[in-house]
């Protein structure tokens, strides 16, 4: 059986292992607050440890030694309290003040250390026995009885600032908030006592306390995601862009909502109403129709549009706890996505109309005229025209894809592929080469269209007799598969090669065609992406990469 001391010795390395636990599954987190957090769990391991080896050593002047060395660990406890309820609350009026917490304590600490010599800290050192036990007494000075007065102050505003947020944040946070304060308050209120009226026991008790702290804020930690899911870290996030957010319970319950959220929604929702009413019932807490809609309010007298996500909230045993709903302001990428369709009706209209007028003509006077450099003109009117009219049709593919909303569909790649290949045949030597004969992407565009554009590409730009390569092959290690359409022509331009890589223009740099681009953009909308290489000793190999629909 353990000897009373023996007894409190283990009681304070306990205390000190298991603050040191917390401190080493959170170090290396990247997580907010991980570093202000995993510095308070050292201190408070630090003092925990040497007051269980201030209980195992003998003599005065050893004890003494190990007691300044607790006294100035200690002192940064209530600092680092404060300045973690501070990030953890998102206190702004305190953000800026780090160096002005840490100069008391600073005076603190060059008070004990030469409190040898003024004795403002502490007095009249001794060694009593009491129960068995052996414990160092001194007498605390007024210097040491500022620094607690002050240290008190800390922590009583951390422990408001962290009640604030159990009383007024959502569900999540609260609980949070309040497994925070279950496990500093034991330690606050056992050393405000000791001080005051003296403890039970002839040794200080605080350091048994932090067993309570280490456990409580553990199970804040784990089961609750404290370093996570904060109202804070949430409000800081949002913070400078015009998005709102609503927070759920795992119901489809509100239980935090911004003002802006508020007043994009219908009926302006409240905490505790629900918003599974707004769209039928599909799982997610009746959330899912919400997911990519878009919603139009009145903000500051002006009409705007929001889209809408839902993201599920899950804890760290990945139960889904509740949802964020997110609404961010999309209304000039909507004027521009109209701006978009009002040019492709205009210019599937009017453009192609007035250039088939043009055809037209230039095949009546290519037929009609007897002066040989007249047709010869109407025939490069006519080539022009028609080139134009191609044109046109492929920005029509653009914009549509541009502004397209539909999923993601399985196509089987053979078939497809096979007719691009007959469509060429009679102008060309194409050649198709399939190593996977069930081959099925995730496509969102049109895919015969982005293919049949390579290979007009390898065709029309050839600057003699082309011969097209056209292979569909399967990488299973990244689960995509490769459409590729290699030819023996001249090249890509390099100004078209680097803005379709790019995948943006500049004033030197742009490409000629749309081809390309109907292909590359084929390929990013679900995913996957395009490149282009030299072939050896000419010509070029242009590849789709493209999700596998197995995987």
């Amino acid at each position: 059986m353990l000897s009373p001391s023996g007894a409190y010795t283990t009681a304070t390395f306990l205390a000190a292992g298991v603050s040191l636990a917390v401190a080493a599954r959170v170090y290396g987190r990247r997580e907010p607050y991980a570093e202000s957090f995993v510095g308070l769990m050292i201190a408070i391991a630090a003092w925990s440890g040497l007051y269980g080896v201030q209980l195992l050593v003998s003599g005065l002047a050893t004890r003494l030694s190990v007691f300044r060395v607790i006294a100035v660990v200690g002192a940064t406890v209530p600092t680092l309290w404060l300045w973690f309820t501070v990030q953890y609350t998102g206190a702004d009026w305190l953000a800026d003040a780090r160096e002005v917490l840490l100069l008391e304590p600073a005076v603190f600490v060059v008070a004990v250390v030469t409190n040898p010599a003024h004795g403002l800290v502490w007095g009249s050192p001794r060694l009593a026995v009491d129960t068995g036990v052996t414990s160092l007494i001194v007498t605390f000075g007024p210097g040491f009885l500022l620094h607690a007065t002050y240290s008190y102050l800390l922590v009583a505003v951390g422990l408001v600032l962290v009640a604030r947020v159990a009383v007024t944040g959502p569900v999540v946070s609260a609980r949070q908030s309040a497994l925070l304060m279950l496990g500093a308050v034991p330690p606050f209120v056992v050393n405000v006592v000791e001080l005051l009226v003296g403890g039970p026991i002839p040794v200080d008790t605080t350091p048994f306390a932090f067993v309570v702290t280490g456990v409580v804020w553990g199970l804040a930690l784990f089961q609750f995601d404290l370093l996570r899911r904060t109202a804070p870290a949430r409000r800081q996030a949002l913070e400078g862009v015009d998005s709102g957010l609503i927070v759920t319970d795992e119901t489809g319950e509100v239980v935090e909502i911004d003002e802006l959220a508020r007043r994009v929604f219908d009926g302006e929702p409240t905490v505790g109403d629900s918003l599974r009413p707004t769209v039928a019932d599909g799982g997610d807490g009746g959330l899912r129709g919400l997911d990519g809609g878009d919603r139009t309010a009145v903000i500051d007298d002006r009409r705007r549009v929001f889209d809408t996500t839902v993201e599920p909230l899950s804890d760290h045993r990945g139960r889904t706890t509740g949802y964020a709903v997110v609404v961010h302001d999309v209304t000039a990428r909507h004027a521009s996505r109209k701006r978009l369709e009002v040019a492709n009706r205009v210019l599937r209209h009017n453009l192609s109309n007035d250039l088939n007028v043009v055809v037209g003509y230039a095949n009546h006077v290519t037929t009609r005229s007897d002066d040989s450099e007249v047709r010869e003109a109407a025939t490069k009117i006519h080539a022009a025209a028609t080139g134009l009219l191609e044109t046109s049709e492929k920005a029509r593919v653009l914009v549509n894809s541009e502004t397209s909303t539909t999923d993601p569909v399985a196509v089987e790649l053979t078939e497809p592929t096979r007719r691009v290949v007959e469509q060429f045949e009679s102008v060309a030597d194409v050649r198709l080469s399939v190593t996977d004969a069930t081959a099925t992407v995730e496509s969102r565009r049109d895919y015969r269209t982005a293919l049949s554009n390579l290979v007009e590409n390898a065709v029309e730009h050839h600057d003699g007799d082309p011969t097209v390569w056209v292979e569909v092959t399967t990488d299973t290690d990244a689960d995509e598969v490769v459409v590729a359409v290699a030819d023996d022509g001249p090249g890509v331009p390099d100004t078209d090669r680097l803005a379709v890589v790019r995948g943006t223009e500049t004033p030197l740099e742009h490409a000629s065609g749309l081809g390309l681009w109907i292909a590359r953009w084929t390929a990013t909308a679900v995913g996957g992406e395009l490149s282009i290489s030299d072939r050896e000793p000419r010509g070029t190999r242009v590849e789709l990469r493209l999700p596998s629909a197995e995987s």
